[in-house]
């Protein structure tokens, strides 16, 4: 059984380059986080990497990744060079889109049918 938790990339989707994006656009995802009451991880992956220099945070910690397979495209055969690249520790990021179901199962079984493990980030207690 796979578990995974749901952690912040902000609203708009937008690089944090952009004077508009920045604060208020966590602060938006956080509220309507809490409002719906699902369970927070404590962490936040900027789009596109791009942080702006005073990103300061009583609750988030900065998630970067290591590995992040072109899946938001219905690209094919980036599974196998996804497992090809793999090491022990590796931030993976895999985007929920329809076309990855079929792949994700076959991934995913591949995961464990090469011994890999997975774990999940603490959840957040927001106040």
């Amino acid at each position: 059984m796979h578990h995974h938790k749901v952690a912040l990339h902000g609203l708009v989707h937008l690089s944090a380059w952009r004077e508009a994006v920045r604060v208020s656009d966590l602060r938006r995802a956080i509220h309507l986080w809490k409002k719906a009451g699902v369970p927070l991880v404590p962490a936040y992956r900027p789009p596109y990497g791009h942080l702006w220099p005073l990103f300061l945070s009583r609750y988030l910690h900065l998630v970067f990744w290591d590995l992040m397979p072109p899946d938001y495209l219905p690209t094919k055969g980036w599974e196998r060079e996804l497992l090809g690249r793999l090491r022990p520790g590796d931030v993976v990021v895999l985007h929920e889109h329809a076309h990855n179901r079929k792949r994700w199962r076959s991934l995913f079984s591949a995961f464990v049918s090469e011994g890999w493990q997975s774990a999940a980030l603490p959840l957040a207690v927001l106040e």
